[in-house]
């Protein structure tokens, strides 16, 4: 970097207000007859300036009762942006034993799908 030239760079003050953490805690394995349910926190639902959400789902793994790749959630988190509670969902589809989808309703906004690799009936 030449000698008059100074790097830009957010205050801390700045970017600290933008740090939001992202923890998960699966409180309860999932079993044959019950679901596994996750408590969680990360930053509030996608296209929100600020805020913090706090989550706990279900979520159950059906390729056995239902001989189709899919995984199924639902829950409820609350969000410090808009103060509120929203019920959440979505389903992980597997179209591969590498391959599958996730489609997302975080409370406001159905998410279209995307692809990633991994195991096919994890639940998400």
């Amino acid at each position: 970097m030449p000698a008059n030239h100074t790097a830009s760079a957010l205050p801390l003050p700045s970017l600290a207000a933008q740090v939001s953490p992202l923890l998960n805690w699966l409180a309860v394995e999932e079993t044959a007859k019950c679901p596994a349910m996750i408590l969680g926190t990360s930053s509030d639902r996608i296209g929100t300036k600020s805020g913090q959400s706090f989550n706990a789902t279900f979520s159950k793994n059906l390729k056995r009762e239902t001989r189709l790749p899919i995984a199924p959630y639902l829950g409820l988190a609350y969000g410090t942006y808009e103060d509120r509670l929203r019920v959440i969902g979505g389903v992980s589809v597997g179209f591969t034993e590498q391959w599958q989808s996730l489609f997302i309703f975080d409370g406001v906004h159905f998410h279209r799908p995307s692809a990633t690799p991994g195991a096919a009936t994890s639940s998400p």
